[in-house]
This record gives structure tokens, C-alpha cells and sequence, in this order.
């Protein structure tokens, strides 16, 4: 376990990496914006998307090490099915987590300053659990069937969007939300990061001699896959 740590080290150190480093500052980054602005009561940005942004920046150690094995870099076979399996779920379950538990502290400073209560806006770690969780299943498949994947997003988030749309009236969503306890909300999220974790290390290991979709990669990674 702890060669593979050290090789998880060593790979998101190459040069391939640090672009995907800096993409990954920027959701973090976009994602505390964001917050501010919606909180501000801006309707162009009416809807929260920053647990969206930190999760997606989360999971970018994962890519990283998706990357080195695309692109060549790893030779061993064996290497590779772990760089695919237990490496890539251990990537995306350090990532998410530090990326969680910086969310967190930004939800508290924020909080604090705006509210004085560093609690009243960690109802959001939940949505990040939720996401997270979410990526856990569906990265697996956005990798080895993308466009099939994205459709089935599309629909989901589609039929989710209108079953909320058409109960508003008889459901009161904020009001729910609003009962939600913080404290439980923060732990509720650690249970599905972990969730997602677990689904995905089970899927990775079904799906591994499935080959990478081309359209997963961007076009520098094409010709390689």
C-alpha cells in the first residue's frame, strides 16, 4: 500500500500533470467565487454551483494518473491495472477529500462573516457528497463509454430538473432544506465520498479491460489511446 502511494506521488509529479494542476486551482477558485455571488443575489448566478466546481477539482489526481498511463509513460501491465483500479480510487478519495475539507473551512469563513455563524452554510456539503458520489459511478462510464455516458447524464439531470419543476408546488423543497441540521449534513457527506470510492474501485475492476473511449481524453490524447 504504500509503494502504491509513492508511485500515485511520483506520477502526479510529471509534466503532463501540470496543466490539469492549475485547471484544478481555477474550479476551486471558480467555485468560491461562485458562492460569493450567489449569495449576493445575483440571478445570473441564481443556482450554487460551488460544490459542483470543488468536487470536479477533486477529482483531478484521478485524471492525472488516467493520463500517465494514456499516455504511455507507465510500461508494466501490471502497473497499469492498478494505475486503472485501487491507484486511480485512492487518487480520487485523497483528492476529494482535501478538496472537501477545504470547502468546508470556506463555507466556515464565509459563514462567519457574513452570518456570524460558521455553520450556517454547510447544508452545501451535502450537495458535495452527492456529486461526489455521483462521479464515483459515472466516471467510470464517462471514460469507457462517453458519448453513451453523457446522454444518460443528460437525461438524468434532465428528469431530476423537471420532477422538481413539476412537484414545487405540492413540495416544499427550501423548506426541507432549510430543516436540514449542518452538523449532519457535513457527515452525511463523508458517507457518500466514501460511497463513491467504493463504487467506483468496484467498477473500475469490472470495466478495466473495457479500452478508454477516444472522445474521454483531449485531443493531445487521442492518438494515444
Amino acid at each position: 500500500m504504500k509503494n502504491e502511494w509513492k508511485a500515485i506521488k511520483m506520477l502526479l509529479k510529471q509534466s503532463c500533470c501540470k496543466k490539469k494542476w492549475l485547471v484544478s486551482a481555477a474550479f476551486i477558485c471558480l467555485g468560491s467565487v461562485w458562492k460569493i455571488f450567489s449569495l449576493s443575489g445575483r440571478p445570473e448566478v441564481a443556482e450554487d454551483l460551488s460544490p459542483l466546481f470543488f468536487a470536479v477539482a477533486g477529482i483531478m489526481p484521478m485524471e492525472m494518473l488516467l493520463v500517465n498511463d494514456i499516455s504511455g509513460f507507465v510500461k508494466s501491465s501490471v502497473l497499469r491495472k492498478k494505475i486503472q483500479t485501487t491507484m486511480a480510487t485512492k487518487s480520487m478519495f485523497a483528492g476529494t477529500m482535501i478538496a472537501y475539507l477545504m470547502y468546508l473551512a470556506f463555507l466556515m469563513i464565509l459563514g462567519g462573516v457574513r452570518e456570524g455563524q460558521p455553520e450556517v452554510y454547510l447544508r452545501a456539503a451535502l450537495v458535495y457528497g452527492v456529486v461526489v458520489c455521483f462521479f464515483g459511478i459515472g466516471n467510470v462510464f464517462l471514460y469507457k463509454f462517453f458519448w453513451a455516458s453523457l446522454a444518460g447524464i443528460y437525461v438524468i439531470c434532465f428528469s431530476v430538473g423537471f420532477a422538481m419543476g413539476f412537484f414545487e408546488d405540492q413540495i416544499d423543497f427550501a423548506g426541507y432544506w432549510e430543516k436540514l441540521s449542518p452538523v449532519v449534513c457535513v457527515i452525511a457527506a463523508v458517507f457518500l465520498i466514501f460511497a463513491g470510492c467504493g463504487i467506483n474501485l468496484v467498477m473500475t475492476r469490472i470495466f478495466y479491460k473495457r479500452n478508454f473511449s477516444k472522445s474521454a481524453f483531449g485531443d493531445s490524447m487521442r492518438k494515444l489511446v
